[in-house]
């Protein structure tokens, strides 16, 4: 299996519609790797810069 993984960076919440559009596009579109009837779940981390005290990054 060849895996990939896409990333864009999204300044505003009000912009994650937009970049979801985006990302999936340079995935070669919902249709590459979904049926039209196949239910699929995308995890997106909505994130702010802070200290790793305040446990909001991930990271290995």
């Amino acid at each position: 299996m060849d895996n990939k993984v896409f990333i864009v960076r999204c300044s505003d919440y009000k912009e994650v519609g937009d970049k979801m559009s985006e990302l999936l596009a340079m995935m070669g579109g919902i249709g590459s790797f979904a049926k039209t009837d196949e239910k699929i779940v995308l995890k997106v981390n909505l994130l702010q810069p802070a200290k790793p005290e305040r446990a909001l990054s991930t990271h290995p």
